[in-house]
């Protein structure tokens, strides 16, 4: 499963298990996902977040980790994410005053 640092689900975050072969998940409602058939041996697995936050932030998060695959087994990591929050809009460029 994949949370942010609130504990709350990351959804639709991207992941790639990469070592003796490549592939890939997206997170459910939840924050789980599954990789299936999976070849045992030693990946990277990278999760790639961008989207808005529980409280209207945004943010993007990238979390890489070493794991060696044995068989069946579940791997559990939490992801923390940099939330920032909005950029506020320039609007109209300041008022101009004319010195004579």
């Amino acid at each position: 499963m994949v949370f942010d640092e609130h504990g709350n689900a990351v959804v639709n975050a991207n992941l790639t298990l990469q070592g003796a072969a490549t592939y890939r998940a997206l997170s459910d409602h939840r924050g789980r996902y599954r990789f299936e058939d999976i070849i045992a041996g030693d990946y990277d697995l990278v999760i790639n977040f961008s989207g808005a936050g529980p409280s209207g932030e945004y943010g993007n998060g990238a979390l890489q980790k070493k794991v060696t695959v044995r068989g069946d087994e579940m791997v559990d990591l939490t992801m923390a994410i940099d939330y920032q929050q909005p950029a506020m809009p320039y609007g109209a460029p300041p008022r101009r005053h004319r010195i004579v």
